[in-house]
């Protein structure tokens, strides 16, 4: 005797297979906020160049960015450093610059 539907059932047709199982789910991590690192870097070029404000600034970035990346926040520390080193270097060019100016000045100012 041939089986017989049910036409009152839920489901008149029986699946084959299962569903499939749902991808894994992909944890979202932040990108790493480098911007302060490359800025001392880009900075404690131009200051060890010769443009003493950006060396001022270059600290300054280097301290920020060395920060972030101690917090976990950047992933550029190294980048950060090189940057501070080298406005520290700018700074102390013009420091010594102006005070060789003050030494060689005849007279008042």
């Amino acid at each position: 005797m041939p089986q017989q539907h049910d036409p009152y059932s839920s489901d008149p047709y029986p699946y084959p297979y299962a569903y499939p199982a749902a991808p894994p789910e992909i944890p979202l991590v932040a990108a790493p906020q480098n911007g302060m690192g490359v800025a001392a870097l880009v900075l404690g070029i131009i200051g060890v160049l010769g443009v003493g404000i950006c060396a001022v600034l270059a600290i300054i970035f280097g301290g920020l960015g060395m920060r972030k990346a101690n917090k976990g926040l950047a992933s550029n520390r190294n980048q950060s450093q090189a940057g501070m080193i080298m406005g520290i270097i700018g700074v102390g060019f013009w420091v010594f610059i102006l005070w060789i100016f003050f030494i060689t000045m005849e007279g008042p100012l």
